[in-house]
C-alpha cells in the first residue's frame, strides 16, 4: 500500500490514491489544530488512536473504501492521518524548505497573482476573492492595475464641448454663511 497524493481541483483538498486504486480526499488541519494535535502527539502516545480518529472523521471529506474495508486494511487510517500531518506543517528545515519551494511554484501561476494583487490593492480576504466570478475577479484585477499603476484616468468635469452643470446646492457649505447663522 503506496499512497500518492496530489490537490486537487480545489487547492484545500488533497487526494490520496493507493496501490488497490481506492482513493481518500482530505482537508488539511488549520495551522493552530496543527500545532495543538502534533503537540498531543509528542506529548501524549496514549492519544494516538484518539487523535487519528478525530482527524479522520473531521478531514476526511470522502473516500471510496467501506467500513469493511476501513477495518480489514489495518493501516489506512493512520497511512491517511500522516498524509493530514504532512499536508498541514512541517517540522524540520528541509522539509520546510522542499514546501516552500512547491508553494513559491504555485504562487507563480497567474491565477495566484491575479488572487495576490487584488487582495494587496483592495484588502480582500483570499476567501472572499476565492468566491468572486471569473467578470468580478477580471473588473478587480483591472482596476487593482489602474490603482497601483497609479494610471487611473483624470475624468474631466464635464464632457469637451459643454459647460459644468451646477446642481442645486440646498446647503449653503461656505465658511463665512456658516459662521453667521444663528442656531434655530
Amino acid at each position: 500500500m503506496t499512497p500518492e497524493f496530489e490537490s486537487a481541483k480545489d487547492h484545500h483538498t488533497y487526494v490520496i490514491e493507493f496501490d488497490d486504486k481506492n482513493v481518500v480526499v482530505f482537508t488539511p488541519l488549520e495551522w493552530g489544530e496543527y500545532l495543538r494535535l502534533v503537540d498531543l502527539w509528542a506529548n501524549y502516545p496514549n492519544l494516538h488512536l484518539q487523535i487519528e480518529e478525530y482527524i479522520y472523521k473531521k478531514h476526511v471529506v470522502s473516500t471510496s473504501y467501506t467500513d469493511e474495508e476501513l477495518n480489514a486494511f489495518a493501516g489506512t487510517i493512520p497511512t491517511v492521518v500522516s498524509m493530514v500531518f504532512q499536508i498541514s506543517g512541517v517540522n524540520d528545515l528541509e522539509t520546510l524548505f522542499a514546501q516552500l519551494e512547491e508553494a513559491r511554484n504555485t504562487a507563480s501561476d497567474l491565477s495566484h497573482n491575479i488572487t495576490a494583487i487584488i487582495a494587496s490593492v483592495f484588502h480582500y480576504k483570499f476567501e472572499e476573492i476565492d468566491k468572486m466570478t471569473w467578470p468580478e475577479i477580471l473588473l478587480r484585477f483591472a482596476q487593482a492595475e489602474l490603482v497601483a499603476t497609479g494610471t487611473l484616468p483624470q475624468l474631466p468635469l464635464a464632457p469637451a464641448g459643454k459647460e459644468e452643470k451646477k446642481s442645486k446646492d440646498y446647503f449653503n457649505w461656505d465658511k463665512e454663511s456658516m459662521m453667521s447663522r444663528k442656531p434655530t
